[in-house]
């Protein structure tokens, strides 16, 4: 099966989740360059585990019900109702919300825990007994709240075999075999093993976890250095036409002389001063009636302010602009009971009441295309006007 980056739409989260887990490996030729000048047996062996890995998520995509997996329980659920409106009403809507996640996790985090414990010596990967039995307590590395959701531990070991993966006992150890990737616990333990040391013995203790997802990507630039992701990082994944639109606003905000940083998202200051976020993961339009499937999207956030000047600088762009505005104001949907209690969250924008999640209003445009970058081109001048104003008061 080939996870093609153009497909943007799934039926279940069970599917959208092993399809976008799929999607996110790095591939070899860039996670794996500067190895393969150093030591070609690691490259090899990464190789190996991204397309072992590959085998696995493509099986589990068209098979979900043999690996004990539930594609539908959440939508079954649901109901086309948003997340927002159950998360505060619907008992236990957070096991079905956790689901396909955590039964996805109960096969990679088994692989990853018996690269963190296997030992390598003359080709052959094994485990002893004790730390066998620690590889498969799963419930070592689960939140408490998700432990009744993982998979059994005899059904993961019985359907790894499905890929290839056995666990043979020789009366003194467990050896973990492969014969289509006889190597590839060499590098899986090498990265997983790097990932350990980074939580262990963090860069900084606000970094203390930063890493771990590099286990899942596959990410084996680590094994030379703390690696921070480049902008082609953030975009890889993405469709052709989100690639198109977040490039061009990336060169759009240098434009303006804002400074990236991209080490957790795509974000932009002026003269140290935020303006805004890209996101390009994790986000999904939820099914409705309407449109009965999920579709992954890129948001956008342009800082503003409420204040009189701001908001007369939109009125002047004329009345396009102001609804456009209005449209993507950053409205809270109901996060917390909090928020829905509190009056000092609801600001009147423009005659009406408008109920925020922060002090300050900002655009929000969930759905990023090469359409909105007129407008976003608009916001980042008045964001900038506003810190210059800042710096002049000051």
């Amino acid at each position: 099966m080939i996870f093609e980056k153009n497909v943007t739409e799934f039926s279940t989260m069970l599917h959208r989740d092993i399809y976008m887990r799929a999607l996110r490996l790095v591939p070899p030729e860039i996670s794996l360059a500067e190895i393969e000048k150093e030591t070609p047996e690691m490259a090899e062996s990464g190789r190996e585990f991204y397309h072992f890995m590959l085998e696995l998520y493509s099986d589990m995509f068209c098979n979900p019900e043999i690996y004990g997996m539930t594609p539908g329980a959440y939508e079954d659920m649901a109901q086309h109702r948003k997340w927002n409106y159950m998360r505060l009403r619907v008992k236990n809507v957070d096991d079905y919300f956790c689901l396909s996640e955590t039964q996805i996790a109960s096969y990679v985090r088994f692989i990853h825990e018996m690269a963190l414990f296997c030992h390598i010596s003359e080709g052959c990967c094994y485990l002893t007994y004790d730390v066998f039995e620690k590889a498969k307590d799963l419930k070592r590395v689960t939140p408490v709240n998700k432990q009744k959701l993982l998979l059994p531990i005899q059904m993961v070991m019985k359907n790894l075999e499905r890929v290839g993966l056995e666990l043979q006992d020789d009366g003194e150890k467990i050896q973990v075999i492969c014969e289509k990737y006889p190597d590839m616990f060499l590098a899986a333990s090498a990265l997983r093993k790097t990932v350990e040391d980074t939580i262990q013995n963090p860069v900084s203790k606000k970094l203390k976890y930063y890493f771990g997802e590099y286990m899942d990507t596959l990410d084996f630039r680590l094994l030379k250095e703390p690696y921070y992701p480049d902008f082609e990082d953030h975009i890889r994944h993405l469709s052709d036409k989100d690639r198109e639109a977040v490039i061009t606003l990336d060169a759009l905000a240098k434009e303006y002389k804002c400074k990236s940083d991209y080490k957790n998202c795509l974000e932009y200051k002026y003269k140290g001063k935020y303006v805004m976020s890209v996101w390009t993961h994790g986000l999904y339009h939820e099914p409705t009636r309407q449109h009965d499937t999920w579709r992954r999207y890129v948001r956008c956030r342009v800082a503003g302010t409420v204040n009189s000047s701001y908001l007369e600088q939109v009125e002047i762009e004329g009345d396009d602009f102001k609804q456009y505005f209005m449209r993507h104001l950053n409205r809270c949907s109901g996060c917390t009971p909090a928020h829905l209690n509190s009056q000092n969250a609801i600001k009147k924008i423009f005659g009406r009441s408008v109920r925020f999640c922060s002090i300050n209003i900002a655009t929000e445009i969930a759905g990023l295309t090469i359409n909105d970058l007129p407008y976003i081109r608009k916001f980042i001048e008045m964001r900038i006007r506003e810190i210059e104003g800042e710096k002049n008061y000051a």
